[in-house]
C-alpha cells in the first residue's frame, strides 16, 4: 500500500494539510472500563507505533522488508562484541534478503549483550543466565529467550520502555484517562533515554554493550548517552540558532539533540521529532470475544500520517501491542523485591498453578505466571509513505481501502469478509479521497477456507456505483452521479486527463482496464484499453489482487455508495459543502 504523507499545513496541530488512516484492532481479553458498577477482568492497555525509513539506506541489509517466504532472519549467539568492525560485518552477512525484517540483526544483538532490567517483577519465573548474567531477551513472559525475528522481547512486554528504540508511538489506550499525563510525557517521540556507549579501537561506535545504567556504565570505561527519537535528519539547519529558528518559522517540531541510531554522539544534529502521542482511556471490548466495540464498530484510531519535510518518500511498518495483567497484584508497586526466593524466604504473590483450599477441598487454579499478564502483538506488511501531488498541500485526504480476507465469517475468524474501511466516509467538500486495496492471489486455504466466487486463494475488489443502499445491482454508467463529479488529483498510471467512463471502468477491474477506447486514451494506456486488450474475467480472475487506486476531489451534495464485486458489501461517501 501506498498513502499520501500529510503536509507541511498540518504542523502545530492544524486541521489542514491531514491524511487519515483509519487504524483498527480486536483483542482477546478485552480492555476498557473497570469500576464498583462495571467491573474489568484485567488492566489493559493497547499502544499503536509504527517506524519508517528512507527507500534507500546505508546497508541494504537493514532494509525493512516482506519476505517472500515464512522462514526468520537467523542469529548466532556468542560470548561478548565483535572484537572490530569488520568480525561485525562477518556476524551479520548472516541475513537473508528474501525473509522479512522489521527490526535490524543490530537491534537484537543489543538486546542480546544486554543486562535485563533487574528491578522487574517476575513472579516464579526462573529467566535464563547466559555467560553469567540474564539479558534483555529474557523476562517474565519470555523466561528461555526465544527469539521472535529481530524484536527484543523486554522492550516488546514494557511500555514505556527504558532504552532508545526504533518505534515512534502513535497513540496509547490506557486503563484509566489519569494515566495519560505519565505516558505521554515518557513516550520515547519526547522523552530522551540512555544508553551505554563503547567504542571498537578504530573509534566507531560499537552497536551493543551489557550495561543498562550510568553507574555501571562509567564504571566499566563506557559513556552514557541521551538519544532523542525522530522522523528523519534536518542537515540543512547546522546550529542550534538555525535549527530553533525553522522550528518557531514553521511549526514543524526541529530539536536539537542526538538522534538514537547515530555513529558519533559527539554531534548534535537538528531532527524533526515526531508528535506527542495521542492518549485516553481504552475503548471498551469483551472479554474472549475478538469482535466490535461499543455500538457494534470495531475498535479503531484515525491516525494523522506523518509529515517528512524532505520531501522523501518513506518505508514503514505498524504495529499494535496489548498488554493485559489482573488484579491478583499491583501492576504499579510489584517490583523484583517481591521476586520469589526460598533461600529468603519471599514467595511471589502469583504461583504456577497453585492449589487452594475451600471447605477443606483443594482446587488447582490454572495459572501459569509467564502470562498473568501479558503483551500481544500484530503488525502490518511493509507499506509507504509517499509526498503529495503538488497542489494540495492544505486538504484533508481520507483514505478508503478494503478490509478482510477471503472465506466465509467461519473461515476469516478473527478477521471478517471483505469490507471497506471506513465504512460510512463523511468529508468536507475540499477534501480528498484515495481509494485503493491490496489483496493476495496466494492464500493458502485449500479446501476449507475458499468460500467466496473466483479462483481459490485469491483476493479481489472492485468498486461499482449504487442507486442506493441495500440494493444488489449497480447502475449503468449513464446513470451514475460519482464519476462525472470526480476531479482526479492523483492516479496510479499518472494520466489525469482521462475521461469519467475510464475511471469508472478503471475501479470495476480493479485496474485490469484503464480506459474504455483505445482511439480516446492517452497513448501510455491504449495496450489496457478494453478494446485492445484481452477480455476480462466476469469473476474478476485475471484482474490485479491489489490496485494503488485514485486520488479524487468531489463535487458536493451528491450521495454516492460503493459496491465490491466478490462480496456484497457496500460503503456510503457523503460529500457535504460546509
Amino acid at each position: 500500500m501506498k498513502y499520501f504523507q500529510s503536509s507541511a499545513a498540518s504542523a502545530g496541530g492544524s486541521k489542514q494539510g491531514r491524511s487519515i488512516l483509519k487504524l483498527e484492532w480486536t483483542n482477546q481479553h478485552g480492555c476498557g472500563i473497570t469500576n464498583d458498577t462495571n467491573p474489568s477482568k484485567r488492566q489493559c492497555n493497547i499502544v499503536l507505533q509504527y517506524m519508517c525509513q528512507k527507500l534507500i539506506v546505508e546497508n541494504p541489509l537493514d532494509r525493512l522488508r516482506d519476505g517472500t517466504n515464512s522462514y526468520s532472519q537467523k542469529y548466532t549467539y556468542r560470548n561478548g562484541y565483535p572484537a572490530n568492525l569488520k568480525a561485525y560485518n562477518k556476524d551479520k552477512k548472516i541475513l537473508y534478503t528474501d525473509r522479512g525484517l522489521h527490526e535490524n540483526w543490530d537491534w537484537y544483538d543489543k538486546c542480546m549483550q544486554r543486562e535485563q532490567n533487574g528491578g522487574l517483577f517476575t513472579a516464579d519465573q526462573k529467566l535464563t543466565v547466559r555467560n553469567g548474567y540474564i539479558r534483555s531477551t529474557s523476562t517474565r513472559q519470555n523466561p528461555n529467550g526465544a527469539r521472535s525475528g529481530y524484536e527484543c522481547p523486554e522492550e516488546r512486554d514494557y511500555y514505556p520502555y527504558w532504552h532508545p528504540t526504533p518505534w515512534i508511538d502513535i497513540a496509547v489506550f490506557a486503563q484509566k484517562q489519569e494515566n495519560c499525563p505519565y505516558y505521554i510525557k515518557n513516550s520515547f517521540n519526547s522523552h530522551t533515554y540512555g544508553e551505554c556507549v563503547q567504542f571498537y579501537p578504530d573509534g566507531v561506535r560499537k552497536h551493543a554493550f551489557r550495561w543498562n545504567n550510568p553507574f555501571e556504565c562509567k564504571c566499566h570505561k563506557g559513556t552514557w548517552v541521551q538519544f532523542s527519537s525522530y522522523l528523519e535528519l534536518a542537515p540543512e539547519f547546522k546550529t542550534v540558532e538555525e535549527c530553533v529558528s525553522a522550528r518557531k518559522s514553521t511549526k514543524i517540531n526541529y530539536i536539537w539533540g542526538i538522534p538514537w541510531d547515530t555513529k558519533n554522539i559527539t554531534k548534535k544534529e537538528c531532527m524533526v521529532a515526531p508528535e506527542k502521542p495521542f492518549c485516553s482511556q481504552a475503548p471498551v471490548n469483551r472479554i474472549n470475544h475478538l469482535g466490535n466495540g461499543i455500538g457494534g464498530e470495531t475498535n479503531s484510531f484515525d491516525w494523522k500520517l506523518p509529515y517528512f519535510p524532505s520531501g522523501s518518500e518513506m518505508r514503514c511498518v505498524y504495529r499494535a501491542r496489548y498488554n493485559i495483567s489482573t488484579d491478583d497484584y499491583s501492576t504499579t508497586e510489584t517490583t523484583s523485591e517481591d521476586n520469589e526466593d526460598v533461600e529468603k524466604g519471599i514467595e511471589s504473590p502469583v504461583q504456577n498453578n497453585p492449589v487452594v483450599k475451600l471447605a477443606g477441598q483443594e482446587f488447582q487454579l490454572a495459572i501459569n505466571t509467564a502470562q498473568f499478564g501479558r503483551t500481544f502483538q500484530d503488525r502490518s506488511h511493509v507499506f509507504h509513505l509517499m509526498p503529495r501531488p503538488q497542489g494540495c498541500d492544505n486538504e484533508t485526504i481520507n483514505n478508503l481501502n478494503v478490509r478482510g480476507k477471503r472465506g466465509n465469517i467461519v473461515q476469516v475468524y478473527p478477521a471478517v469478509e471483505y469490507d471497506f474501511v471506513p465504512n460510512n466516509l463523511e468529508m468536507d467538500s475540499e477534501d480528498l479521497v484515495h481509494i485503493q486495496w491490496t489483496g493476495s492471489n496466494t492464500h493458502n486455504n485449500k479446501k476449507y477456507g475458499n468460500d467466496g466466487q473466483g479462483a481459490d486463494g485469491t483476493d479481489r475488489s472492485n468498486i461499482l456505483q449504487m442507486a442506493k443502499g441495500g440494493v444488489s445491482y449497480p447502475l449503468a454508467f449513464a446513470d451514475t452521479t460519482l464519476w462525472n463529479n470526480s476531479e482526479i488529483v492523483w492516479i496510479y498510471h499518472n494520466e489525469l486527463n482521462i475521461k469519467p467512463v475510464d475511471l469508472a471502468l478503471s475501479m470495476a477491474s480493479s485496474g485490469y482496464y484503464t480506459c474504455l477506447k483505445a482511439a480516446q486514451c492517452p497513448k501510455t494506456l491504449v495496450q489496457d484499453s478494453k478494446e485492445e486488450k484481452a477480455a476480462m474475467d466476469k469473476l474478476l480472475n485475471n484482474a490485479p489482487a491489489s490496485y494503488l487506486g485514485a486520488l479524487l476531489r468531489l463535487k458536493p451534495g451528491r450521495r454516492q455508495s460503493g459496491y465490491q464485486e466478490r462480496q456484497a458489501d457496500t460503503f456510503r461517501l457523503i460529500c457535504i459543502d460546509r
